[in-house]
């Protein structure tokens, strides 16, 4: 047992030491959203409004609830400006690690297992390589995962207490400030209490999280942007894209699709894993599996009544199933605990299978398969994931972080260049656009692939969307149009881009301005009046049907 408590203080050090390596934050931009976090808390700190002011027209952020970037914002008010106070920012990133390992103790405890397989899941969720990504980059996964599992510790505790249950919601209601996901708890915590014959509790757990859900949403409905252009719905406005987005012929496919992305995604986030073929994708699919049967076996053979837990999960999930982007292991953060409570039921299952059943003599030939492949599973699975979380751990993690930090540090050229040569109220077409921003005071935009083209997997409508990038300027009234050698990767394979952009840059209205370092700057030459600073508010008009049909 002490050394399993060894092991995840261990594991707890490493995530500080890599949080400590890359305090300075040089990977900024590695998620998007983590750059789009952080120009919230910049709007904050200089003007104490919520906006994304990376956009054409500086708009009112309406996408993201504001928890996580007040929090980076007091982060920036007491640890001065950029660049000296992102070491603050990382570690307000990094707390949430920490947060999450003890909230998943108590969770783990509650559930009756033992220190020793508590420390031993926890130390797992900590070396977990996409916890330590998240939790070292500005995202809010493991600060929405710490927060949820919390109201859901507290939950279990306060069937009949009304205090907890009102701590309860309201630990729920900043889930849903952090993540909108959490919204999920407007279902799953009432009904926990009703279930329990406990309307007192049920009401109080409601009083507590509604004034932060019904505070949030009165603000977006305030504030909610007035204009029909795809990429202004993707950045400001969750309901309006998803309208657009996804239409009702379409969601047993949606369905489908979202199931198999999701099961894929709770093996990867169990067992780490980056290939879609070959031995370790067979376990990475294993894992999820067995994890999912452990849950079952638990609820099957009555281990506890139905806990929040449980129905925190079946909303949640049934919420990824019907979402309009495939919910990869990012978004079973939450459940990790929950997963790997699941996991150790179903391996401790098949260790006990495999006791009772050792190949003997006497056995029959499928009562010895049956027993060597419980041998397998029981103990071949966590010892590959054990190992598959360590090497990421130390490798894959830090070198993701180095190689987005290497590519930062190749567009400082560019960079310069931008603040030097071009005017405070120019706007540019970027791929990354909010780090663009961040890194030189200019208004930026991308363009993102509607998520039914991404459904339909049709290459050449893809590459068509890419090729309308000067008609998607002119609507935007872009000044610049910045292109390197990330260009449209998230989208289209290396050919398919290097045609657009020749495709693009051909054109006689496009003007080379800078070029070094692969990375190309072209002034447009508009066709419209540049309508100046005084209307720069105001929404141009966008045929989203006409994308997306």
């Amino acid at each position: 047992m002490l050394l399993l408590l060894f092991g995840l203080l261990l594991a707890m050090a490493f995530s500080a030491w890599t949080a400590w390596s890359f305090r300075h934050l040089d990977h900024l931009g590695l998620y998007h959203d983590d750059a789009i976090y952080l120009t919230g808390a910049k709007s904050l700190v200089e003007t104490g409004e919520y906006r994304m002011p990376s956009l054409p027209g500086d708009r009112f952020q309406t996408k993201f609830p504001p928890l996580y970037p007040i929090l980076l914002s007091i982060a920036w008010q007491l640890a001065g400006d950029v660049p000296a106070n992102l070491p603050a920012m990382m570690l307000v990133s990094w707390l949430a690690i920490p947060l999450l390992a003890g909230v998943s103790w108590l969770w783990l405890r509650r559930c009756g297992l033992g220190i020793g397989w508590t420390s031993a899941l926890c130390a797992a969720i900590v070396f977990n390589p996409t916890i330590l990504l998240m939790g070292t980059s500005l995202m809010t996964d493991v600060w929405f995962a710490a927060l949820a599992i919390a109201s859901i510790w507290l939950s279990d505790r306060a069937p009949e207490n009304r205090s907890l249950a009102f701590l309860a919601g309201l630990l729920a209601g900043l889930a849903f400030l952090t993540r909108s996901a959490g919204i999920v708890f407007v279902a799953s915590g009432p009904l926990f209490f009703l279930m329990r014959k406990q309307w007192r509790s049920s009401l109080a757990f409601l009083l507590a999280m509604i004034p932060c859900v019904a505070g949030w949403m009165t603000w977006c409905a305030q504030h909610k942007i007035q204009s029909s252009e795809y990429v202004f719905l993707y950045y400001l406005d969750y309901f309006a894209l998803y309208k657009v987005s996804v239409s009702v012929p379409e969601l047993p496919h949606l369905l489908y699709m979202n199931l198999w992305t999701w099961i894929l995604g709770v093996g990867r986030l169990l067992f780490f894993n980056l290939h879609d073929s070959g031995p370790l994708y067979f376990l990475t699919n294993l894992a999820g599996l067995a994890a999912g049967a452990g849950l079952i076996r638990r609820l099957r053979q009555g281990i506890g009544a139905i806990s929040h837990y449980d129905l925190f999960a079946l909303f949640y999930v049934a919420t990824l199933l019907i979402y309009m982007y495939p919910p990869n292991q990012r978004f079973s953060i939450p459940l990790l605990p929950l997963l790997m409570a699941g996991l150790w039921l179903e391996l401790r299952y098949l260790g006990r299978l495999v006791r009772s059943q050792e190949p003997s003599i006497g056995m029959s030939a499928d009562a010895a398969d049956r027993s060597v492949r419980a041998t397998v599973v029981a103990g071949v699975v966590p010892v590959v994931m054990l190992a598959c979380s360590l090497q990421a751990a130390a490798e894959f993690v830090p070198a993701s972080m180095e190689g987005s930090a290497i590519q930062s540090r190749g567009k400082q050229q560019l960079y310069d260049w931008v603040r030097s040569n071009t005017p405070v109220s120019a706007r540019f077409y970027a791929f990354d656009d909010p780090t663009f921003y961040l890194h030189t005071g200019r208004q930026a935009i991308s363009m993102h692939v509607p998520s039914p083209i991404s459904r339909r997997e049709d290459r050449n409508e893809r590459v068509n969307y890419f090729r309308g990038l000067d008609q998607f300027a002119d609507r935007l009234h872009l000044d610049y149009v910045v292109f390197g050698p990330y260009e449209f990767t998230r989208d289209l394979t290396d050919p398919e881009r290097k045609t657009v952009i020749a495709d693009l840059t051909a054109n006689p209205t496009w003007i080379l301005r800078y070029s070094q370092s692969n990375w190309s700057v072209y002034q447009r030459t508009p066709t419209r009046t540049d309508p100046g600073p005084s209307t720069r508010n105001l929404d141009p008009g966008g045929a989203v049907n006409a994308v997306l049909k």
